[in-house]
């Protein structure tokens, strides 16, 4: 899996899906949101999440409570906003193979106590 930084400030899950999917994250644009240059909105919700993925082919179950040492696959998390205190929802990635949090606003870590914290749903994906 490759790191994807988000390139709008609303770009978190555009880029997370990039890195999920080993698509550009225009690419990745384009499908969610084909009409982007009208809009200017890369935003995803969270309701949509799942179908996007099976879009992508990619096999997905919703898991609460989060323990990333317990994961047997990458997953994409979901950092809820009552719980993090930030004004908006983020979607970050687990990386199994690294045993990484890859973060689209630039950063990748090992240090997953936070992100476990804040976390409220995880979308492990059953194929990767």
């Amino acid at each position: 899996m490759k790191f994807v930084k988000q390139k709008h400030k609303d770009g978190c899950a555009i880029a997370s899906l990039a890195m999920v999917t080993g698509l550009s994250y225009d690419k990745v644009l384009h499908k969610v949101h084909p009409n982007y240059l009208k809009y200017k909105c890369a935003s995803v919700k969270i309701k949509n999440l799942s179908k996007l993925l099976c879009k992508f082919n990619i096999n997905n179950e919703l898991i609460v409570p989060i323990n990333f040492k317990k994961l047997d696959t990458s997953a994409l998390v979901i950092l809820i906003s009552s719980l993090t205190g930030q004004k908006e929802n983020h979607l970050v990635v687990w990386n199994y193979k690294k045993q990484k949090i890859y973060d689209p606003i630039g950063i990748i870590t090992g240090r997953v106590r936070s992100y476990e914290r804040g976390a409220f749903i995880l979308i492990k994906l059953t194929n990767k």
